[in-house]
C-alpha cells in the first residue's frame, strides 16, 4: 500500500491470512505429526487455532473491508475508474481426511481448515459488495481461487514416523 498513489488505477492483492493466523494453522494442523520439533499434529491447538479465527472472521474481515475503503478514497483518488481486485486464497489441504487426536475425541483437521477457508470466501465476497455500493463497481472479487487450485492444495498426508514424506 505504500507504493499505491493517486496515480495508481489497479491493484491486485489478497489480503488476511496473516491476520486470520494462518501460520499457527499450519504449523499445529498440518506440519507432520512425525516431526513435532515443528509443531505438528497438535490436534488441542489446531482445534482452538481454527476456532479462534473462525471467531475473529468478521473483525477480520472489517479491518480489509477498511484497509481497501483507504487504498481507494485516499490512495487512488486521483483516478475515479481505478480498481482493486481482491483474490481469495487457495484452501490450505486437499479435500482428503487428516485425522488428529484432541482430548474430546478425533477431529479432521483437513477439513476444518478448508471448512474455514470458504468462510473466508464468503465474507470476502460480502465485504467486496458492500465497498460496491460505495465505489459502484470498483472492487472486483476473484472468488474462483480455490476451484482454480482444486487438487494442487497442500497434501497433509505423510508417513506417520517422520521417514518417508509423502508430498507437500
Amino acid at each position: 500500500a505504500d507504493s499505491v498513489d493517486k496515480s495508481t488505477d489497479l491493484v491486485l492483492m489478497t489480503m488476511g491470512g496473516n491476520d486470520a493466523g494462518f501460520a499457527d494453522i499450519i504449523q499445529h494442523c498440518l506440519a507432520p505429526v512425525g516431526l513435532p520439533q515443528y509443531g505438528g499434529g497438535d490436534g488441542n491447538k489446531c482445534k482452538k487455532d481454527i476456532q479462534d479465527t473462525s471467531n475473529n472472521l468478521s473483525q477480520i474481515m472489517g479491518t480489509l473491508e477498511k484497509n481497501i475503503d483507504q487504498l481507494l478514497s485516499e490512495k487512488m483518488s486521483g483516478n475515479p475508474s481505478s480498481q482493486v481486485i481482491l483474490m481469495a486464497y487457495p484452501l490450505l489441504s486437499l479435500d482428503k481426511p487428516l485425522l488428529l487426536e484432541t482430548d474430546s475425541g478425533q477431529y479432521d483437521a483437513s477439513a476444518a481448515v478448508r471448512e474455514l477457508g470458504m468462510q473466508a470466501v464468503e465474507q470476502q465476497k460480502q465485504l467486496v459488495q458492500r465497498l460496491n455500493v460505495k465505489y459502484l463497481g470498483r472492487v472486483k472479487f476473484v472468488e474462483q481461487t480455490p476451484a482454480a487450485f482444486a487438487g494442487h492444495e497442500p497434501d497433509p498426508d505423510f508417513d506417520v514416523w517422520g521417514m518417508t514424506e509423502k508430498t507437500n
